[in-house]
């Protein structure tokens, strides 16, 4: 294969790792700025008091909650275990209520509708699954093109693709549940954490930056092995 073509090829790959990696950092970058924003306004209450408040409520006391040492390693997952963050359960701020009340609007949906939520965590782990083996398959399929292996590399190619396309597909369909997610979040902040609209319209400019690192994630799975992404 000429050597113009190769550069060509490793130019176009190396521009859509810049791409994909700008795409990660600054989704996390900006959702780190909320928080940290956020963070410095009280809340009333901490996110695990509002934890257990809600789930005797709602859930008589079904949610089992454990903690993470992770930063934003909150989620609620479907065998009702609620996870919270060390390093602002048990803090009075803002930011760390509102991303324990976006994980408990997951624990409606789930107590409202457990098809649709048994779906979503389908989805995702299908997501995260083809997102870590469309880069080894888009590189070999590199590899075949610059040794001539064209017949290998289009369907290496082609194959990558439609991993990518399945992958944003089953990705972009859960921005619908979580987007419900953070409204759950809010209507349980209004009525049990007693927040004023100003606290309200700040919990909503969290979860909102939260939207962009949905797609992020999967590019985040698919570019780990550059080691420039951010933890």
């Amino acid at each position: 294969m000429e050597l113009k073509y190769i550069i060509i090829i490793i130019v176009a790959f190396a521009l859509l790792i810049t791409i994909g990696l700008a795409i990660v950092n600054f989704s996390y970058a900006e959702l780190l700025n909320k928080f940290n924003s956020i963070s410095s306004l009280p809340a009333g209450t901490t996110p695990y008091d509002f934890a257990k408040h809600i789930n005797e409520i709602f859930f008589n006391n079904s949610i089992h909650i454990k903690f993470s040492d992770k930063l934003f390693s909150d989620c609620y997952n479907t065998i009702g275990t609620l996870t919270l963050c060390k390093q602002y359960a048990n803090d009075n701020n803002l930011a760390g209520l509102a991303i324990c009340a976006h994980e408990l609007g997951h624990a409606v949906q789930f107590k409202n509708d457990r098809s649709k939520i048994f779906k979503f965590a389908k989805k995702k782990k299908l997501s995260e699954f083809l997102s870590k083996i469309i880069t080894p398959i888009f590189i070999g399929a590199i590899a075949c093109l610059i040794f001539n292996q064209l017949i290998i590399s289009i369907c290496l190619f082609a194959t990558s693709f439609v991993l990518f396309m399945i992958a944003l597909s089953s990705k972009m369909s859960t921005i619908k549940i979580e987007k419900e997610a953070s409204q759950n979040a809010i209507a349980l902040l209004k009525d049990y954490a007693y927040l004023d609209d100003q606290q309200l319209y700040s919990a909503k400019k969290l979860l909102n930056s939260a939207k962009l690192t949905y797609v992020a994630d999967m590019l985040r799975s698919m570019l780990k092995w550059t080691m420039l992404t951010k933890k």
